[in-house]
């Protein structure tokens, strides 16, 4: 299930971790009903999946990597995919603007977890990949 929240200047969409990217063109059409021939301005992806981790590497598990970067780089980047076309029609629209969020931006967040610099724990194995990729 997709959630969608408009006030007429921001759409929140929750999407769930585990899909399989199968709702993506559904949610690219409903935004494009909401945003019109305007296009979408302003991609914000902020996903974030972590679970309890093996402190040791010998523990780890192909899904303690998996779907941490499944949820965290591979979703946000597939759904940039699906709402590519909206953000160029965007772009077009408000041409005569500067670069940036007035003509068209994709803003990815990440986490402080994946700072190499500052992994000084060790820890929290999948998720610090996911952000380090992301």
């Amino acid at each position: 299930m997709v959630y969608i929240f408009n006030n007429a200047r921001l759409v929140l969409c929750h999407i769930p971790a585990y899909d399989e990217f199968s709702l993506y063109p559904v949610l690219a059409e409903n935004v494009a009903g909401l945003v019109g021939e305007d296009g979408l301005n302003a991609l914000f992806l902020n996903a974030t999946y972590n679970t309890e981790s093996p402190s040791e590497m010998g523990e780890l598990t192909y899904d303690t990597l998996m779907i941490p970067l499944k949820v965290n780089t591979i979703s946000p980047i597939m759904l940039t995919k699906a709402l590519l076309p909206l953000l160029k029609k965007a772009a077009e629209v408000n041409s005569s603007l500067p670069i940036g969020v007035h003509r068209a931006a994709i803003i990815f967040m990440s986490s402080i977890y994946g700072s190499i610099n500052s992994n000084h724990t060790g820890r929290w194995w999948g998720f610090r990949e996911s952000k380090v990729s992301f």
